[in-house]
């Protein structure tokens, strides 16, 4: 029996194709084993709806101009950290060579994690050639706010801000000091502001100008918030030296009906008036009380007229009717008590409300549910069709109280030197 001749043309092209094969995926290989050592800023691009990596031109020339190398160690279990915040630090430790990235397992390595003073979950950056260094926890970078259900919901990502601010801090011997005036009544600072002032990198302190006898010499900015008594000759004298000095002042008016007369010497020989009367912010306006009773009657007059006959229709005008209740609810519990605030009983008023809102709800199921098997789902509608009535005229006709009836309060005002 004969053996098959052998085509040696076709074992040379079968050959040849599979030398190539073996070739390309070696070659596919070998780049996807490059591309993993590359950073993420290399490799990835920001196609997030807000830039979430995108680094500003400000933070991008102050790194451009670093001249002392700082070290970002990242305090946190291996894989327990936000990709986001391990990106971003990719693309911002590339942005100079005098940045570098460590990473540390305060479990895996709990002697090394000690040394650096700090809780887990956050980032700390220093410099040798300073000798300072600042932490910055995940919470600072991440931030989350509560709403009125208890929820937590994220606000910002803050990673660039935080970096930038701590950065420039352990790298500058440079000290600048906020000073906020007191003994007359003035208010705190509110977190946001002081929070704002820390992430400066100043440094925040107090002064009573009658007590110290003058503005402290490191004082770079001084703050006057809300004050609710005058000045005292003596003090408007130190005032007004330490501005024709070339000091630098913020003043904010407070909600007060006490005559501030010093005080208006002082802002009007810096070009200032302080006068009666409120600001307003159009473009946060907030609408009046009455739209949201409106609009539920309108849905409750809908539902009666229309949506017996249709399913669609009743739940639909049922969704509209009971979000605008807790709409005006909603409303009535933020906005109100603000009225409040200049007499100190802005949490008191909050609480009281707060309660009734309980109080009502646990009335109204009782009520309702009453009513209802008496008198049928009409009378239920026919109630609250009454009660949103109620509801919006006694907002109309109390649009003008609180505004005319009493004297206005000073108006909120900053001025500068």
């Amino acid at each position: 029996m004969k053996k098959p001749a052998v085509n040696s043309k076709a074992l040379r092209q079968g050959g040849y194709l599979a030398a190539v094969t073996a070739a390309v995926v070696a070659l596919v290989v070998l780049v996807n084993l490059v591309m993993g050592q590359l950073p993420s800023n290399v490799t990835e691009f920001d196609l997030t709806d807000n830039s979430l990596y995108e680094i500003t031109d400000t933070s991008k020339d102050f790194l451009a101009t670093l001249d002392q190398d700082v070290e970002i160690v990242v305090l946190a279990e291996e894989d327990a950290t936000d990709e986001r915040i391990l990106k971003f630090l990719d693309r911002y430790t590339a942005l100079s060579n005098h940045l570098s990235l460590t990473y540390v397992d305060p479990v895996a390595h709990p002697d090394q994690a000690s040394q650096y003073d700090a809780q887990s979950d956050s980032l700390i950056v220093r410099c040798e050639a300073t000798g300072k260094s600042e932490t910055i926890s995940y919470s600072d970078i991440i931030t989350y706010s509560y709403t009125s259900y208890f929820s937590m919901t994220e606000d910002a990502f803050d990673a660039e801000g935080q970096l930038t601010s701590a950065v420039n801090y352990v790298t500058s011997d440079a000290d600048r000091t906020v000073y906020t005036v007191t003994g007359h009544g003035e208010e705190d600072l509110s977190s946001v502001i002081t929070d704002a002032i820390d992430k400066a990198n100043l440094n925040l302190d107090s002064v009573s100008p009658i007590l110290n006898g003058s503005i402290p010499e490191d004082c770079d900015l001084l703050i006057v918030n809300g004050p609710a008594t005058d000045l005292s000759a003596d003090e408007l004298t130190i005032l007004q030296d330490y501005l024709t000095g070339g000091g630098q002042m913020i003043f904010l008016a407070g909600d007060t009906l006490d005559a501030l007369p010093n005080w208006e010497v002082l802002l009007e020989s810096r070009g200032f008036d302080l006068v009666d009367g409120y600001i307003a912010d159009l473009g946060s306006y907030y609408p009046q009380f009455g739209s949201a009773f409106a609009i539920c009657g309108a849905g409750i007059a809908l539902w009666t007229a229309a949506g017996r006959g249709s399913v669609a229709v009743t739940i639909l005008m049922l969704i509209v009717s009971t979000t605008c209740m807790t709409g005006a609810s909603t409303m009535l519990l933020s906005l109100l008590p603000l009225r409040f605030h200049a007499m100190g009983r802005m949490a008191t008023v909050t609480g009281l409300l707060n309660a009734s809102a309980y109080v009502g709800s646990a009335l109204a199921s009782t009520g309702f549910g009453a009513l209802s098997e008496n008198g049928g789902w009409t009378a239920v509608l026919t109630a609250w069709l009454a009660i949103s009535a109620a509801g919006m005229a006694l907002c109309f006709f109390s649009r003008g109280v609180g505004q005319t009836d009493r004297p206005a309060a000073r108006q909120s005002r900053a001025c500068g030197s």
